[in-house]
């Protein structure tokens, strides 16, 4: 299970990656990204989403809303690449 420590810097640790090819960026609202976590064996809606942009750079954003997941399309990079990271809630108890 990932989990996304905040000291010193933001900082995904533990985690498993896995990729999901030819996603329509139309598609990534917060019903996708709960999909895409349960396609990767999560099954109890205990995810927050995060997603890091600037390919060498250390930025983060929550996506804990719609707005926000349909923002993520501003923010695709030429490659296409677009890292989304789950940190698992259950964890931290």
């Amino acid at each position: 299970m990932g989990l996304m420590k905040h000291q010193p810097s933001k900082t995904y640790v533990g985690g498993i990656v896995d990729y999901f090819n030819y996603v329509e960026a139309k598609n990534l609202n917060l019903a996708y990204l709960k999909q895409m976590a349960v396609m990767c064996g999560y099954m109890n809606d205990s995810e927050i989403f995060w997603h890091k942009f600037e390919k060498f750079g250390n930025r983060w954003r929550l996506v804990s809303t719609e707005i926000a997941a349909l923002s993520i399309e501003k923010f695709i990079p030429n490659d296409r690449v677009v890292e989304l990271y789950f940190e698992h809630l259950d964890s931290l108890h």
